[in-house]
């Protein structure tokens, strides 16, 4: 049984542990900027005002972030106190960018003007384009970085509890058969995914192209929507009609595990178990995780989700 460390920190920089965990819930997901963190516990005497927690288990930082809110009321034990807490990416989430126009940048250039003076690590790839790249007023500081990253690559930018931003590259492999597994979960949700994006280009006077995905219109899934992608610059259109058709795909084909025990993994990485016949087509990728104490025990829900290849084709039809 691994062990839950905590440590609170307060503006002013007084530090104190945690010592009588009564419950915690640590969840971090793909589709979240930050990874959110509720626990509560009991103490000596009255809490600080809290600024910082960090979070390790068995030795590994598994979370390190800032307070959102906290709540304590005096019992015959002490102070029982409960705390709501969001990773360090919230300070990117909160902040908006310098509206600005870049030619020809690179998403270092991105990183060094919006993300490297809060305190952040660049871990993320060399990629650049040569056209120009604009930063619209209202758009975080993540934002700012991210959208680019994701106009190039169709990923999101994940932020680990080291404080660096990163692409997962989907190289881990998660054993399942190594764990005790609880329960197991399959859900299809046929209502999510569209099938082909109609848009307009300039001059068009309707809806005469076409972003179709022929993985579901095999599956018999007839759902499209319309978009007007003339506002975007050429070099963006493409990769943002196939991202309107990935997001769609989220939660289309997912499985749950439910695990014994706190389990720390890897978001993106692979899941293989054999008793629960996953294999390496299955294409399963952890997009989910939540680790989670309180008088129940010790558990862990693992959610992964297929990774499909959307088989694309981009034409003109009347």
């Amino acid at each position: 049984m691994a062990e839950i460390s905590v440590t609170l920190q307060s503006v002013g920089s007084e530090v104190c542990r945690v010592n009588e965990l009564l419950s915690f819930e640590l969840v971090r997901e793909l589709d979240a900027v930050c990874d959110g963190l509720s626990l509560s516990y009991i103490a000596a005497k009255e809490p600080f005002e809290i600024d910082r927690v960090t979070v390790f288990l068995g030795g590994e930082k598994v979370f390190y972030g800032y307070c959102d809110r906290q709540r304590y009321s005096k019992t015959k034990k002490g102070y029982e106190v409960q705390i709501y807490a969001r990773s360090s990416a919230a300070v990117l989430l909160d902040n908006e960018a310098q509206p600005a126009e870049y030619n020809a940048p690179s998403v270092n250039t991105l990183f060094c003007k919006e993300v490297e003076k809060s305190g952040f690590k660049n871990k993320l790839p060399r990629l650049g384009t040569k056209y120009v790249y604009n930063v619209a007023k209202g758009t975080t500081c993540y934002g700012a970085v991210n959208d680019f990253v994701k106009t190039l690559t169709s990923k999101d930018v994940l932020i680990n509890p080291e404080n660096e931003l990163y692409i997962p590259d989907g190289k881990g492999v998660i054993n399942l058969d190594d764990e005790s597994i609880i329960s197991e979960t399959r859900c299809i949700n046929r209502a999510r995914p569209v099938t082909c994006i109609d848009y307009k280009s300039e001059d068009d006077s309707a809806y005469i192209r076409h972003y179709k995905s022929r993985y579901f219109e095999d599956k018999g899934i007839k759902r499209s929507r319309k978009t007007d992608v003339s506002s975007l610059p050429l070099w963006q259109r493409e990769n943002a009609l196939k991202n309107r058709l990935l997001i769609r795909t989220k939660g289309y084909y997912e499985v749950q595990f439910v695990l014994d025990g706190l389990r720390c993994c890897t978001l993106y990485d692979r899941a293989v178990c054999r008793e629960s016949r996953i294999d390496e087509e299955d294409n399963l990728r952890l997009s989910r995780f939540v680790m989670k104490l309180d008088e129940n025990g010790e558990r862990t829900r693992l959610v992964f989700r297929k990774e499909i290849d959307l088989k694309e084709v981009n034409y003109v039809a009347e």
